[in-house]
């Protein structure tokens, strides 16, 4: 069976190593999980016209909670920063969610360096990640919770939801503490790649944050928020399906292993409701 973590002992050893992939679950459930997502989205606000990622704004202080002022601040970002991507309605919560990170075709060259990954990169119509400085700044105004869509070149689907997400949430300067992830309370199908990386700070190739020796982002051709070193690796390389190297694909290892690069992954945040 497969390791729990890809772990600093892996980045001595051979590239021979290859765990066997983990089940791949297949069935209704994870589909329908997934189009519900994909059919509630609408285009609500406007200004999705694929123009790149605009500077971030000053934001004031938000009262928290009600849907109204979630909406208001929906607005304001939009507003000020031209564009937030791929906007939606959920059926049942009716709050909006955000989308921050999308790959579907490898279009996008994901293997960056800190100030691409602080300030945003891609375009919001498709590959795209948001910003290390959006992010926190919109999970630092009110709870959020995120919802993670998966997809392989099988076409089999699951997803991992996070009643709790945030990035640097108790920073003084988030930039300086290398925006650090917070993220607690995973139910879903596709299995948990993510709370092992709670805590840890965010590592790109020229930025080392992790507790290995070595740079994980360097090693494993992507940017996460790496322990020693990973579990997941979504910012990974566009590998297209089984690939013969070791981990550094775009991966979500408790569904598909470290040597399944998935043809599609999409994380999207949302404020919790506080009568929930």
């Amino acid at each position: 069976s497969c390791p729990d973590a890809v772990t600093d002992r892996s980045l001595r050893a051979t590239r021979s190593m290859r765990p066997a992939l983990a089940p791949r679950p297949r069935g209704p459930a994870g589909r329908c999980r997934t189009r519900q997502f994909r059919a509630a989205e609408i285009r609500l606000l406007s200004n999705e016209t694929g123009s790149s990622l605009a500077p971030q704004p000053q934001l004031g202080t938000p009262d928290a909670g009600t849907d109204e002022a979630v909406g208001a601040r929906c607005r304001e970002l939009l507003r000020e920063w031209g564009g937030l991507g791929r906007w939606c309605q959920h059926p049942t919560l009716l709050l909006p969610l955000q989308v921050f990170q999308r790959r579907e075709d490898g279009s996008v060259n994901f293997f960056r360096g800190w100030e691409a990954y602080r300030d945003g990169f891609g375009k919001l119509t498709g590959e795209h990640w948001l910003g290390l400085k959006r992010i926190h700044a919109l999970t630092t105004q009110a709870a959020y919770e995120l919802h993670v869509d998966l997809e392989d070149f099988d076409n089999g689907t699951a997803y991992a939801h996070y009643g709790s997400f945030g990035v640097g949430l108790f920073s003084v300067d988030p930039e300086e503490d290398g925006y650090p992830l917070t993220v607690a309370d995973y139910s879903g199908t596709a299995g948990d790649s993510l709370l092992k990386h709670s805590g840890m700070k965010f590592t790109t190739k020229d930025r080392d944050s992790d507790h290995s020796e070595n740079n994980c982002a360097a090693f494993y051709r992507g940017a996460w928020w790496y322990r020693n070193c990973h579990t997941s690796n979504l910012n990974g390389q566009y590998l297209r399906g089984a690939h013969a190297s070791y981990a550094d694909g775009v991966e979500w290892s408790s569904w598909t292993g470290w040597q399944y690069s998935l043809k599609f992954s999409e994380m999207k945040i949302r404020p919790v409701r506080e009568d929930r």
